[in-house]
């Protein structure tokens, strides 16, 4: 190198240089610069030969001692120390403030005895090189960034299925580090199976290199429902090298979709549950009110009286059952009253004995003395009847054994037996139910009052069993606890608030309440000639005079005719071209302060405190017994509500 730049030839190949060149001496001094150097320096020549390159560049009298972007020495010092070129970094100030960046060069030049005696030093500008790697970085940081704040599980693969790279949402998903999952098969990873899924989209997207996507698709292993998009990456020739495979969790809003289709299925059988109601009402008001008519004439001595007593306690179950449909489907108010549990708990082990077969034993401990609730009556027995239903079903081959206990117990006694959430400080009823079946595990447990969950086969169960009994007791202000063994069976504790030694039950025997009578005249009004006929014949017999009309407009009629002749109407609601609301209207402008009793089977569009405004005395739900039917007439021609 010494020897090329003795010669002419070669300054004037650093003259063409089209980066800025310049050589030192030992002594730093500046000894050549190109016209790309001066015009960097913004400098004359004659004012930069013969200057030292730190008063130059640096403008400072010394050497300097950290000249590069890595802080390292200056690289003259460098070269003239090692005799070895070198290449560094380095921000250069300009007259104006403004920087640019360098790739320098630094090469030593050897005398005639090899030593070093000057330095060529060539200024590569990498500014806008150093810019676009630097913005090339950022954009790289910036899709890494976001790739990993992407709440799906996104992986890169090759059409061999193999992930190449997966975000950071798949690794916290499958719970491994980053890289781990890099080089297995997609489907080895979700499924541990050693073979595509059948339905992947990726399939599509290798064969016509477009976007696919399935609805769901469900990975047993995981118990999880996905929603699955793929998309190619193409190379430089257009081909498809790498896909892009997305799978998103529905699984929780697949779960929310079924409980609104269920949720949905359960309105539409609360619709429908009315119109039941006042069809089967009207059918119990008739059998209920016959039978008690066939009950009077019969000798109590005769064994018939026996039957049709058993009758009217059927009648007035079935009355129950259709409460329960209403209360279910929220269209039946709760009718909380203080209640002995025991009467409740004894007639459901008689329904079970002879209902169950006899391959299943039931067994009981009833306390007779632990007290009384404030409950309602038919929820009480809904509940009993629900757990002993899960209980016979838990049960192999229909074979075992489920026990029922009534007992008094306090918060403070259980809080010690179970260690759960405490209950309410007191005393209290325990109902429990106990089965030898089989059993439940953690997860079941942990959902079974969940509503629609169940483990029964479809059309085997609802799910709403165990949900409704749950949703009863909180009702109740009580609380209940499961414990259970996979196959040694469950124990399904409900626990209810007792009531005072001192309160009262407001229980009597109907036939022990003596009838009221009358002789007022009462105009009859209903649609169904078997109700309307039996209770003419009750009122009748407790001595009113009764007339009887089965359509509203031959009622208006009637009323219109002799309004002074009556001193009651009782009218049925659904009927044809006027409801019963409507006549009580027309009849009380006529007659006004006229009392009327309005009846109804079930009926969506009228309701207590309609019937108030409306200025009619008393609203009464179908079945009606005799006697019920009777109070009521004597309470409401007496003044009273």
């Amino acid at each position: 190198m010494s020897n090329l730049l003795n010669n002419s030839s070669a300054y004037d190949i650093l003259h063409s240089l089209n980066d800025p060149a310049l050589i030192v001496d030992k002594n730093y001094r500046i000894i050549f610069a190109n016209q790309h150097h001066l015009e960097l320096c913004e400098m004359a020549k004659e004012q930069v030969l013969g200057q030292k390159c730190h008063e130059i560049h640096h403008h400072c009298p010394n050497p300097c001692e950290k000249a590069t972007l890595a802080d390292q020495p200056c690289p003259h010092r460098q070269v003239f120390s090692s005799g070895l070129p070198i290449t560094i970094r380095h921000l250069h100030t300009m007259t104006d403030e403004s920087t640019k960046e360098f790739e320098i060069t630094t090469t030593p030049l050897f005398d005639e005895n090899g030593k070093v005696d000057r330095i060529l030093q060539v200024m590569k500008e990498i500014t806008e090189q150093q810019l676009l790697k630097h913005q090339l970085q950022t954009a790289k940081d910036e899709w890494e960034k976001t790739f990993d704040a992407m709440s799906d599980i996104i992986t890169l693969m090759d059409k061999e299925f193999r992930i190449i790279r997966a975000n950071k949402a798949t690794y916290n998903f499958f719970k491994v580090k980053p890289g781990e999952i890099n080089g297995k098969y997609c489907y080895e990873l979700f499924r541990g199976a050693d073979e595509p899924c059948p339905d992947c989209p990726v399939f599509d997207t290798i064969q016509d290199a477009g976007c696919h996507h399935r609805e769901k698709i469900a990975h047993a292993k995981l118990e999880k429902i996905f929603h699955v998009s793929s998309a190619p990456i193409f190379n430089s020739e257009g081909e498809v090298q790498y896909l892009v495979h997305i799978a998103k969790d529905i699984t929780d809003l697949t779960k929310l979709q079924e409980d609104l289709f269920q949720a949905h299925k359960m309105e539409a059988i609360g619709a429908l549950a009315g119109g039941i109601a006042h069809d089967f009402n009207n059918i119990l008001t008739a059998i209920l009110g016959y039978t008690e008519l066939a009950r009077a004439d019969t000798p109590h001595s005769s064994h018939c009286t026996q039957y049709l007593d058993q009758v009217l306690k059927a009648g007035d179950r079935a009355r129950g059952l259709i409460s329960q449909i209403l209360t279910f489907s929220r269209k039946h108010p709760q009718q909380i009253i203080p209640m002995c549990p025991v009467i409740i708990v004894k007639e459901v082990i008689k329904l079970l004995r002879a209902s169950l077969p006899s391959t299943v034993e039931i067994r009981d401990t009833i306390d007779p003395q632990c007290g009384s609730i404030m409950a309602d009556p038919i929820q009480v027995h809904q509940i009993l009847v629900n757990l002993c239903t899960n209980a016979f079903q838990a049960m192999p081959d229909q074979k075992g054994i489920i026990i029922i206990s009534l007992s008094q117990t306090t918060g403070s006694k259980e809080a010690l037996v179970a260690r759960e959430s405490p209950l309410p400080l007191g005393s209290l009823i325990k109902l429990e139910v106990t089965d030898t079946g089989s059993g439940m595990n953690q997860a079941t447990k942990e959902r079974i009052f969940d509503p629609y969950f169940t483990t029964k086969e479809i059309g085997k169960g609802t799910g709403m069993g165990l949900a409704v009994v749950h949703g009863i007791v909180n009702s109740h202000g009580g609380s209940m606890r499961v414990t259970s063994e996979l196959g040694k069976g469950t124990t399904f504790s409900v626990f209810f608030p007792s009531l005072p030694p001192q309160t009262k039950l407001e229980e009597q025997e109907i036939n022990q309440i003596p009838i009221p009578t009358g002789n007022e005249s009462i105009l009859l009004v209903d649609d169904e000639i078997a109700i309307v006929t039996m209770q003419q014949s009750v009122l009748e017999r407790l001595g009113y005079h009764v007339v009887v009309k089965t359509t509203s407009n031959d009622a208006l009629s009637e009323f219109q005719s002799h309004p002074d002749q009556y001193d009651l109407v009782i009218t049925d609601q659904t009927m044809p071209d006027i409801t019963g609301a409507e006549l009580a209207i027309s009849l009380l402008q006529i007659k006004p302060g006229l009392p009327i009793i309005l009846c109804t089977g079930y009926s969506a569009i009228i309701s207590e405190e309609d019937t108030k405004r409306i200025g009619i005395k008393k609203f009464i739900t179908k079945p009606v017994t005799s006697t019920e039917l009777a109070t009521i007439v004597r309470q409401v021609l007496d003044g009273q509500r």
